[in-house]
Protein backbone atom coordinates (compact mmCIF):
# COMPACT_ATOMS: atom_id res chain seq x y z
CA UNK A 1 0.00 0.00 0.00
CA UNK A 2 0.67 3.24 -1.33
CA UNK A 3 0.98 6.66 0.55
CA UNK A 4 1.78 9.77 -1.12
CA UNK A 5 4.38 12.27 0.68
CA UNK A 6 2.15 15.58 1.83
CA UNK A 7 5.36 17.82 0.62
CA UNK A 8 5.99 16.08 -2.47
CA UNK A 9 2.72 14.98 -4.17
CA UNK A 10 4.90 13.48 -6.76
CA UNK A 11 6.57 11.00 -4.70
CA UNK A 12 4.74 8.01 -2.64
CA UNK A 13 6.01 5.97 -0.12
CA UNK A 14 5.29 2.00 0.61
CA UNK A 15 3.83 0.87 4.04
CA UNK A 16 4.52 -2.60 5.55
CA UNK A 17 1.40 -4.54 5.47
CA UNK A 18 2.15 -6.42 8.25
CA UNK A 19 1.66 -3.07 10.05
CA UNK A 20 -0.66 -1.27 8.40
CA UNK A 21 -2.69 -3.64 6.87
CA UNK A 22 -3.78 -6.07 9.80
CA UNK A 23 -7.70 -6.95 10.23
CA UNK A 24 -9.29 -5.16 12.53
CA UNK A 25 -9.97 -6.78 16.14
CA UNK A 26 -12.17 -4.26 18.67
CA UNK A 27 -11.30 -6.72 21.46
CA UNK A 28 -7.60 -6.44 21.72
CA UNK A 29 -7.61 -2.24 21.16
CA UNK A 30 -10.33 -2.59 24.49
CA UNK A 31 -8.19 -4.72 26.54
CA UNK A 32 -5.25 -2.86 25.90
CA UNK A 33 -6.49 0.75 26.43
CA UNK A 34 -8.69 -0.41 29.58
CA UNK A 35 -5.30 -1.93 31.36
CA UNK A 36 -3.61 0.96 30.32
CA UNK A 37 -5.73 3.53 32.08
CA UNK A 38 -5.65 1.32 35.04
CA UNK A 39 -2.16 1.38 35.36
CA UNK A 40 -1.51 4.33 37.77
CA UNK A 41 -0.59 5.89 41.55
CA UNK A 42 -3.59 6.86 43.14
CA UNK A 43 -2.36 10.20 45.50
CA UNK A 44 -5.09 10.03 47.58
CA UNK A 45 -3.90 9.48 51.57
CA UNK A 46 -5.02 9.96 55.21
CA UNK A 47 -2.47 9.45 58.43
CA UNK A 48 -3.25 6.45 60.21
CA UNK A 49 -2.14 6.08 63.98
CA UNK A 50 1.22 5.33 63.61
CA UNK A 51 1.39 8.42 61.19
CA UNK A 52 0.82 10.89 63.19
CA UNK A 53 3.75 12.94 64.51
CA UNK A 54 2.69 11.69 68.76
CA UNK A 55 5.69 9.89 70.84
CA UNK A 56 4.67 6.67 72.10
CA UNK A 57 3.88 7.61 75.76
CA UNK A 58 1.07 6.56 77.73
CA UNK A 59 -0.87 10.03 78.21
CA UNK A 60 -1.81 8.85 82.13
CA UNK A 61 -1.68 5.81 84.13
CA UNK A 62 -3.65 2.71 83.40
CA UNK A 63 -6.03 2.89 86.70
CA UNK A 64 -6.25 4.35 89.73
CA UNK A 65 -7.02 8.31 87.96
CA UNK A 66 -10.62 7.85 87.45
CA UNK A 67 -10.45 8.58 84.01
CA UNK A 68 -11.07 6.18 80.98
CA UNK A 69 -7.85 4.40 79.36
CA UNK A 70 -5.93 5.58 76.96
CA UNK A 71 -2.56 4.59 75.67
CA UNK A 72 -1.64 6.69 73.00
CA UNK A 73 -2.71 10.43 72.17
CA UNK A 74 -2.63 9.04 68.25
CA UNK A 75 -5.51 7.08 68.81
CA UNK A 76 -8.56 7.99 66.41
CA UNK A 77 -11.08 9.25 69.24
CA UNK A 78 -8.55 11.35 70.62
CA UNK A 79 -8.35 15.37 68.69
CA UNK A 80 -5.68 15.45 66.21
CA UNK A 81 -4.97 11.57 66.47
CA UNK A 82 -5.22 9.28 63.34
CA UNK A 83 -7.71 8.16 61.20
CA UNK A 84 -9.09 4.94 61.73
CA UNK A 85 -9.19 3.10 58.33
CA UNK A 86 -6.53 5.95 56.62
CA UNK A 87 -6.26 5.68 52.85
CA UNK A 88 -3.08 4.70 51.04
CA UNK A 89 -1.29 5.88 47.95
CA UNK A 90 -1.72 2.81 46.18
CA UNK A 91 0.67 1.94 42.91
CA UNK A 92 -1.46 -0.16 39.80
CA UNK A 93 1.75 0.00 37.37
CA UNK A 94 2.51 -3.39 38.42
CA UNK A 95 -0.85 -4.54 39.50
CA UNK A 96 -1.83 -4.74 35.78
CA UNK A 97 -0.22 -6.26 33.13
CA UNK A 98 0.10 -5.90 29.31
CA UNK A 99 1.60 -8.55 27.39
CA UNK A 100 4.31 -7.25 24.90
CA UNK A 101 2.54 -9.14 21.97
CA UNK A 102 -0.86 -8.22 22.45
CA UNK A 103 0.18 -4.54 23.02
CA UNK A 104 2.31 -4.41 20.03
CA UNK A 105 -1.03 -6.29 17.83
CA UNK A 106 -3.05 -3.47 19.37
CA UNK A 107 -0.96 -0.45 18.01
CA UNK A 108 -0.60 -2.71 14.28
CA UNK A 109 -4.52 -2.56 14.58
CA UNK A 110 -5.06 1.13 15.33
CA UNK A 111 -2.53 2.01 12.75
CA UNK A 112 -4.36 -0.23 10.60
CA UNK A 113 -7.61 1.17 10.94
CA UNK A 114 -6.27 4.74 10.69
CA UNK A 115 -4.49 3.58 7.24
CA UNK A 116 -7.88 2.34 5.81
CA UNK A 117 -10.03 5.43 6.49
CA UNK A 118 -7.56 7.17 4.48
CA UNK A 119 -6.26 9.33 8.05
CA UNK A 120 -2.19 9.15 7.71
CA UNK A 121 -0.42 11.63 6.26
CA UNK A 122 3.30 11.17 5.47
CA UNK A 123 5.98 13.99 5.39
CA UNK A 124 9.69 13.28 4.52
CA UNK A 125 10.80 15.56 7.95
CA UNK A 126 9.73 18.23 9.85
CA UNK A 127 11.53 21.08 10.68
CA UNK A 128 10.88 24.21 13.07
CA UNK A 129 13.24 27.35 13.15
CA UNK A 130 12.18 28.61 16.18
CA UNK A 131 10.24 27.69 19.01
CA UNK A 132 6.93 29.54 17.86
CA UNK A 133 3.82 28.85 17.76
CA UNK A 134 3.04 30.78 14.51
CA UNK A 135 6.03 28.93 12.53
CA UNK A 136 4.55 26.18 13.75
CA UNK A 137 0.78 27.15 12.84
CA UNK A 138 2.28 27.75 8.97
CA UNK A 139 3.72 24.43 8.77
CA UNK A 140 0.91 22.94 9.60
CA UNK A 141 -1.05 24.66 7.23
CA UNK A 142 1.33 24.30 4.28
CA UNK A 143 0.97 20.14 4.82
CA UNK A 144 -3.13 20.48 4.82
CA UNK A 145 -3.11 19.16 8.35
CA UNK A 146 -5.17 21.59 10.32
CA UNK A 147 -8.63 22.29 12.09
CA UNK A 148 -9.91 24.11 9.88
CA UNK A 149 -12.87 22.93 8.41
CA UNK A 150 -13.15 19.80 10.65
CA UNK A 151 -15.01 18.76 13.62
CA UNK A 152 -14.46 20.33 16.87
CA UNK A 153 -13.42 17.38 18.26
CA UNK A 154 -10.37 16.71 15.47
CA UNK A 155 -7.45 16.02 16.98
CA UNK A 156 -3.89 15.31 14.96
CA UNK A 157 -1.32 13.00 16.54
CA UNK A 158 2.78 13.97 14.61
CA UNK A 159 4.55 11.25 15.35
CA UNK A 160 8.48 12.16 14.55
CA UNK A 161 11.48 10.29 14.91
CA UNK A 162 13.44 12.78 17.15
CA UNK A 163 11.20 14.92 19.07
CA UNK A 164 13.09 18.10 19.88
CA UNK A 165 12.98 20.69 22.07
CA UNK A 166 11.71 23.75 19.68
CA UNK A 167 9.55 21.88 17.61
CA UNK A 168 7.53 20.90 21.40
CA UNK A 169 7.26 24.40 22.77
CA UNK A 170 6.37 25.64 19.12
CA UNK A 171 3.09 23.11 19.21
CA UNK A 172 2.46 23.19 23.39
CA UNK A 173 -0.12 26.11 23.00
CA UNK A 174 -2.34 24.48 20.67
CA UNK A 175 -4.67 22.07 22.24
CA UNK A 176 -5.50 20.57 18.67
CA UNK A 177 -2.03 18.74 18.27
CA UNK A 178 -0.45 15.77 19.89
CA UNK A 179 2.93 15.34 19.06
CA UNK A 180 5.13 12.20 20.24
CA UNK A 181 8.20 10.36 19.62
CA UNK A 182 7.91 6.72 18.01
CA UNK A 183 9.10 5.37 21.68
CA UNK A 184 6.31 7.58 23.55
CA UNK A 185 3.64 6.40 21.55
CA UNK A 186 0.34 4.88 23.61
CA UNK A 187 -2.96 3.10 22.66
CA UNK A 188 -4.71 6.17 24.30
CA UNK A 189 -3.05 8.92 21.59
CA UNK A 190 -3.92 6.67 18.61
CA UNK A 191 -7.64 5.90 20.20
CA UNK A 192 -8.45 9.67 20.12
CA UNK A 193 -6.39 10.84 17.30
CA UNK A 194 -8.50 12.02 14.39
CA UNK A 195 -5.89 11.85 12.01
CA UNK A 196 -1.96 11.03 11.89
CA UNK A 197 1.25 12.57 10.20
CA UNK A 198 4.04 10.08 10.18
CA UNK A 199 7.34 11.39 8.83
CA UNK A 200 9.68 8.78 6.85
CA UNK A 201 12.13 8.56 10.26
CA UNK A 202 9.09 7.94 12.17
CA UNK A 203 7.83 5.21 9.68
CA UNK A 204 11.38 3.32 9.92
CA UNK A 205 11.04 3.16 13.24
CA UNK A 206 7.69 1.94 13.87
CA UNK A 207 7.77 -0.45 10.67
CA UNK A 208 11.06 -1.68 12.65
CA UNK A 209 9.71 -2.34 15.98
CA UNK A 210 6.16 -4.03 15.54
CA UNK A 211 7.18 -6.15 11.77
Amino acid sequence: MKVAMQDNKKSSVDFSPSVFGVDTNPTVVWKVITIYTKKRITTSANKSRSDVAFSGKKPWQQKGLGRARAGTKASPIWRKGGVTFAKTSIDYRSKYKINKKEYRQAIRVMLSDHMREGRIKLVSELNVTEAKTKSFKQLMTGLDFVKAGKPNNWTGLIIVGDLSESMYLASSNLYEYMLTDVRSLDPLSLKHASELLITREALKQIEEWLS
